[in-house]
């Protein structure tokens, strides 16, 4: 999987699973690819699951473009049994020639890694950053989305704000700037390097705390 933070100018941040540098090796058949993507994580313990930070812009490119690695933000709105026609409809009924076959198994090993996340079953960290669609900034504080729905970040601006405390004076007028319909019912919180992770609890619908499989 992916995750692309994106502005104006274009690719702002590029994370990847180690899995898919080592997917688009093979098939364009280029260990020179691979050694580019990974070459400063030589010596470091990854798995495939692991997520890496993409530099080079042209790399980037590539897996931005690239269809069958299934982008984490955009695929992660949709509920399980979505994912599962999608699923379905990325199996070929009839004999493909053996790239295609790589492109498909690829992008229902994403597929099924996001039912899993969905139901809290993931066994391995999805990251989380601030996407740059801020919603509030008085100055002191930033309150905008991150890469996973529904949570959201508070950063501050001043090392001045206890982001808990502001948090909890503010929390209404920042829940409507979200634009989530319904009343909000409560939130949980969680202390996030030098931001404040937030989701919602909405109507009487009880929303799982912030997930522990979120990288921190």
């Amino acid at each position: 999987m992916k995750i692309i933070v994106r502005d104006e100018q274009g690719i702002k941040k590029c994370l990847v699973q180690v899995r898919d540098i080592k997917y688009l090796a093979d098939r364009m058949n280029s260990p020179k690819f691979l050694r580019l993507a990974l070459g400063s994580y030589v010596g470091k313990k990854l798995t495939g699951e692991d997520f890496i930070e993409i530099n080079t812009i042209g790399i980037a490119k590539i897996i931005e473009e690239c269809p069958y690695i299934v982008d984490f933000q955009e695929m992660a709105k949709y509920d399980d049994l979505t994912l599962s026609r999608m699923i379905l409809l990325s199996r070929s009924p009839i004999s493909l020639d053996e790239k295609k076959k790589m492109d498909e198994e690829h992008k229902v090993e994403d597929l099924v890694d996001l039912i899993s996340f969905n139901k809290g079953m993931l066994t391995y960290p999805i990251p989380v950053l601030f996407d740059q669609k801020v919603l509030f900034d008085d100055g002191e504080v930033v309150f905008g989305s991150t890469t996973i729905p529904e949570h959201f970040m508070l950063k501050r601006n001043s090392e001045d704000v206890d982001l808990a405390e502001y948090f909890s004076q503010n929390a209404q007028s920042l829940f409507e700037q979200t634009g989530i319909e319904g009343e909000m019912k409560g939130y949980n919180t969680l202390p996030f390097s030098d931001s404040l992770l937030v989701q919602f609890d909405v109507k009487k619908k009880l929303l799982a705390k912030i997930r522990k499989r979120i990288t921190r």
